[in-house]
């Protein structure tokens, strides 16, 4: 088969693998091309005659012809861009911190090409946010901060600044406050810029925990959705930060019964709206001593509704701390939701992934004491349908898993209600309160694809380079069940300075094939305009929301591209293996390997990394374009990674009328190993062209070359 691919500046139709279902092409974009996001677009060419096919046009929806069975795309971008050379790393000297503890970090500042920034300045600050932290070894285990307390929004906890030293390092120090509102755990983000001496800054980040107390209380429940009437529990557990089990210390439990009493009142223009307080009621409560082992706390709820099962208690020190629970009960009894001004129902799932062949148990808050429901299955059509009657405010529905509902399904519900026999109306007698209603919930379901993933490996011959050295990389797939595999590669690589402008990530097709899907279903009804008076806001209203010759023998780095590496087809063998190599370009940086794979239905993913450098290199320190007339520093950073200091002669040659360069074409300059230099020429702007600028360095045994284009161009029209 084949594939048309359009856009408002080419048309062409491609052909498509039979064996793997895809396709590549290679588009040039011209070197004035206007910058921005692009947009790429593919679909089956149309049966009609294919000599009247064209781009679409702004004004259109679709192509204006035979629909196509399929039609996909992709944006990117087409930017002027200066590639990242260095990255800046964070990393906190401790995980946990407890609350009025000196934090302490250090930040690190490295080149792409492997040497650190001695010298550059740093500075930084650190924030302070509500988290929700696991000791280690009690992931089974639920450790939320009580749902009853005032929440913790965040703040600043210190700032500063620093140079780095000759490893490239420098520390940060706060202490951290006390007695912060809330409960629960608190995320410390670590945020330092690094700026180069290009005057290049970056940012790298780093995350740790701040405990309230050396004290979390542990809870695993029995469920998070049960029947009224049967029994509940949960396991409890004190265990210090670190994962070890507490012993001697008191807790406190309560299981509270959450509902919302509502009512209406008038509001703007007169019209009755509804009004939600949340009153919380005291079911069960109890205090004991943990001996460094497991509680179990039981309680039969006997209606349906929302519950929150909490734990309190302080550590040694009497630093406060509390962890909740909430779960639902369905059946029968006073389940009192909030009432809205709208006609959307909540739908909560028993949990958010399922199996295909499992059920999913679904709780309706329904505002009714009885109601029929329209059940639907829907993600870009309607895949099931049925009805079934609920009863009371806390039932559920029930909805078996099927494979079709991969990779997630929406489940519909609309409850319908009849007019009620007995004719009301409210007390003043202008609202009719046995008319007949509708509601409307929608909860999207998660379906596990399970054994679909492929796991791709891409590696190098070594971990470091010399630029124009040649790269071998080899690759390999294997499916979930650790098989090797016959797939379809993709690899690539690409400088990383330039992924980092972006925070570009590997693709992962697995999560294009079988990530959550929209909803394409749209459900409309026309009865809930003209069953009762309907609220469409009050007018007005707004409701918030040429010299130095002694160095030519110096070799030249020109060729500086961003990707070193395309091949979009790459095949595995039957032992899941294939091996590829090229040569790289003139780049100091790290290189990201990617492989992206396919076969079937398996998809996967894997990247590493290799690194280009040298002991001696050379930088640009130039602007990016001059106009004619202007005066301007240009030189290049000179970086010493040898073992020793270094007297470097540096030079520059000018091929080219539009710039002008003054003094002496050779200098000499002292660099100490591990350091970074820079050394400047003063030129002049003459006339509009481009300037070649050749710098050379040579320092026994070492040197480097560069070449760099620079433009010079008028004043562009307004």
């Amino acid at each position: 088969s084949s594939a048309l691919m359009c856009s408002m500046n080419f048309r062409t139709t491609v052909p498509v693998s039979a064996l793997y279902s895809s396709f590549d092409y290679a588009y040039k974009i011209a070197e004035g091309a206007p910058t921005g996001v692009w947009t790429l677009e593919a679909g089956e060419p149309t049966a009609d005659d294919k000599s009247t096919a064209r781009a679409v046009e702004e004004d259109e929806d679709v192509y204006d012809g035979k629909e196509r069975p399929f039609r996909i795309s992709e944006t990117f971008r087409v930017e002027e861009f200066k590639p990242a050379v260095f990255e800046v790393k964070a990393q906190a000297l401790k995980e946990n911190f407890l609350a009025g503890e000196t934090f302490r970090a250090a930040v690190e500042g490295w080149y792409l090409f492997g040497a650190p920034m001695a010298g550059s300045k740093a500075d930084w600050n650190l924030r302070l946010a509500s988290g929700r932290y696991t000791p280690p070894g009690c992931e089974e285990y639920s450790f939320n901060p009580d749902e009853t307390d005032r929440g913790f929004e965040g703040r600043l906890a210190g700032s500063g600044s620093a140079e780095l030293d000759l490893k490239g390092k420098a520390a940060v120090e706060a202490v951290l406050p006390t007695n912060l509102p809330g409960s629960g755990s608190v995320s410390i983000a670590l945020e330092a810029g690094v700026t180069d001496p290009e005057r290049q800054r970056l940012f790298g980040r780093a995350r740790a925990w701040m405990h309230r107390a050396n004290l979390y209380f542990g809870l695993k429940p029995s469920a998070g959705f049960l029947e009224a009437g049967k029994p509940w529990s949960a396991d409890i557990i004190a265990v210090r930060p670190e994962g070890g089990h507490a012993s001697g210390i008191a807790g406190e439990a309560k299981l509270i019964k959450r509902q919302w009493l509502s009512s209406r009142r008038a509001g703007l223009g007169g019209r009755l709206e509804w009004v939600s307080e949340v009153k919380d009621t005291v079911v069960s409560s109890s205090v004991f001593i943990f001996a460094g082992s497991t509680v179990t706390w039981t309680h039969t709820p006997a209606e349906g509704g929302y519950y929150i099962f909490s734990v309190s208690g302080a550590d040694e020190e009497g630093r406060k701390t509390a962890s909740s629970f909430s779960f639902y009960v369905v059946g029968a009894g006073d389940a009192w939701w909030a009432r809205e001004d709208s006609d959307i129902i909540e739908l909560v799932a028993e949990k958010k992934e399922y199996k295909p062949g499992e059920t999913a148990r679904i709780l309706v808050k329904a505002p009714y004491g009885e109601a029929l429901a329209l059940v639907t299955v829907e993600r870009e059509g309607v895949m099931d349908r049925w009805t079934v009657p609920l009863k009371g405010g806390a039932d559920f529905i029930q909805v078996p898993i099927k494979d079709k509902y991969l990779p997630n399904a929406y489940v519909g519900v609309i409850l319908l209600k009849g007019r009620a026999a007995e004719q009301k109306f409210s007390d003043d007698g202008e609202n009719d309160l046995s008319k007949p209603q509708a509601k409307f919930g929608y909860v999207s379901l998660g379906v596990n694809p399970g054994g679909r993933r492929l796991k791709v490996t891409v590696a190098s011959d070594k971990p470091k380079y010399r630029p124009g050295d040649t790269v071998e990389l080899d690759v390999l797939t294997i499916d979930a069940a650790g098989r090797p595999t016959e797939a379809e590669v993709t690899v690539f690589a690409v400088d990383e300075g330039v992924l980092a402008l972006t925070a570009y990530a590997t693709p992962d097709l697995f999560g294009s094939f079988y990530g959550a899907r929209p909803l394409n279903v749209m459900t409309v009804d026309s009865r809930l305009h003209v069953i009762g008076q309907r609220s469409y806001g009050e007018k007005g209203e707004a409701r918030g929301g040429g010299g130095g010759m002694g160095l030519a023998g110096v070799d030249l780095r020109s060729n500086f591209v961003p990707t070193a590496y395309w091949n979009p087809s790459v095949k595995t063998d039957a032992r899941g293996r294939a091996h590829v190599s090229f040569k790289l370009p003139d780049n100091l940086t790290r290189f990201r390997l990617m492989a992206v794979a396919s076969t079937g239905a398996l998809f996967g993913a894997g990247e590493s990394s290799l690194t280009v450098s040298k002991p001696l290199m050379l930088r640009p320190s130039l602007p990016r374009l001059a106009r004619p007339g202007d005066t301007f520093d240009c030189g290049v950073v000179l970086h010493n990674y040898s073992d020793a200091g270094s007297s470097v002669a540096v030079s520059v040659e000018a091929i080219g009328e539009a710039v002008s360069v003054a003094g002496q074409n050779l200098r000499w300059l002292a660099v100490a190993s591990g350091k970074a230099e820079e050394i400047f020429w003063q030129c002049k702007a003459e006339k509009t062209g481009t300037t070649s600028f050749r710098f050379r360095a040579k320092a026994f045994p070492e040197s480097d070359g560069l070449e760099w284009v620079l433009p010079v161009r008028e004043t562009e029209p307004r």
